[in-house]
């Protein structure tokens, strides 16, 4: 028989379908977390730690979106989990999660030192200790979580969710709890992915841009940059380059997929991008996790790097091409206003190889005759 989908099921689909998480979209989403667990188990305070490293390298649990707690907050908003005695670093320490209650039903968590666990049935469990004053806590789950990268589980933090009223365990309530967890940690992981390319990116264009300084626009040279991805279809890649060969042979190719180079490959990518004059960067490629065409990160990279480069001359047209197929997810890419190409293809996938032979040629000879009218 089916297992039937519960709520979490749907959140952790959802998130498991999300390419782009800011933290406008995580709040979003954290507070329908928040309405769920309230509404299912009286959960009064939600509380997500990242775990991570200082810079001595103590391991450390660090609150995630401060601002999401009362200001009158008694818990510390970094946790040092060797030197702590909290309930999360103790978590955190036997990576096994609890389910906390005092011996007595109706009991404060904080008016005694004497608890059950009734998930992991851990012992010498420590002292609690209130998020906010006045919390009326009897229940508090603390379930850890995890990464998965490159086939290695790692743990990233505990979820820890506090409850008035005393809550008995259940195999149900479990399973949703874990389910739940698994969701916020594939949001933080996201989350984070988002984090590290968005600062990577803002540094490479800050180099980029410093670099563009010691350039003026006689120095471009007729070329033109090609980023495609390595998995992208080759009929595309074809007849791209059929079109430049046939009718813009007086413009240099630089195709970044047969750069075969030693050395630093972001320093010569800066170098190719920086001399050429055009660009084209076909984004898509096949995802068979997805089932559709995703946008390929590489690429993505090598156009934010174009795209910093002509804003620079202040173009209203980019000298550069974007081509993308018609099934794509949503572009994460902001190219709002200009102008994309979108594969033709017919209802069986087949390419029209006619029409976009055409379409190439038009844009080329569109941004050749911008880059005239700019003495670039």
């Amino acid at each position: 028989m089916r297992k039937r989908m519960t709520f979490a099921d749907e959140l952790l689909l959802f998130a498991k379908t999300v390419d782009i998480l800011n933290e406008n979209l995580f709040k979003s989403i954290k507070e329908i977390i928040n309405e769920y667990a309230y509404e299912r188990w009286g959960v009064k305070y939600l509380k997500i730690m990242s775990l991570k490293f200082d810079s001595d390298g103590n391991k450390i649990l660090r609150k995630f979106f401060l601002e999401e707690y009362s200001h009158e907050s008694s818990v510390d908003d970094i946790v040092f989990v060797e030197s702590s005695e909290g309930q999360m670093a103790f978590v955190i320490k036997n990576k096994e999660p609890v389910w906390i209650t005092a011996t007595t039903k109706d009991t404060l968590l904080s008016k005694t030192d004497k608890y059950l666990d009734h998930w992991s049935g851990l012992k010498a469990i420590p002292q609690y200790k209130n998020i906010v004053e006045d919390a009326n806590i009897r229940t508090s789950i603390i379930v850890p979580f995890y990464e998965v990268e490159k086939g290695k589980r790692s743990l990233r933090g505990v979820a820890n969710y506090e409850i008035e009223q005393y809550l008995p365990i259940s195999k149900s309530d479990k399973n949703e709890i874990s389910t739940l967890t698994d969701t916020i940690s594939e949001l933080l992981t996201l989350y984070n992915v988002r984090e590290r390319q968005e600062g990577n990116t803002q540094s490479a264009i800050k180099r980029l841009r410093a670099k563009l300084e010691n350039f003026t626009s006689m120095q471009r040279k007729n070329k033109i940059f090609l980023a495609s991805p390595e998995k992208g279809n080759r009929d595309v890649k074809e007849v791209i380059l059929e079109v430049l060969e046939k009718d813009f042979s007086d413009i240099e190719l630089i195709d970044w997929e047969n750069n075969n180079i030693t050395g630093s490959i972001s320093e010569k990518m800066f170098e190719d991008i920086n001399s050429s004059r055009y660009g084209i960067c076909y984004f898509s490629e096949w995802s068979e996790e997805k089932q559709q065409y995703v946008d390929n990160p590489n690429v993505m990279f090598e156009a934010g790097l174009m795209h910093a480069k002509f804003a620079t001359f202040d173009d209203e047209v980019p000298l550069w091409i974007p081509l993308r197929e018609q099934d794509s997810l949503d572009f994460p890419f902001d190219v709002q206003g200009f102008n994309t190409i979108i594969i033709p293809r017919n209802k069986q996938g087949v390419l029209n190889r006619k029409k976009l032979t055409k379409m190439i040629k038009g844009f080329m000879e569109a941004i050749i005759s911008r880059a005239r009218e700019d003495k670039f």
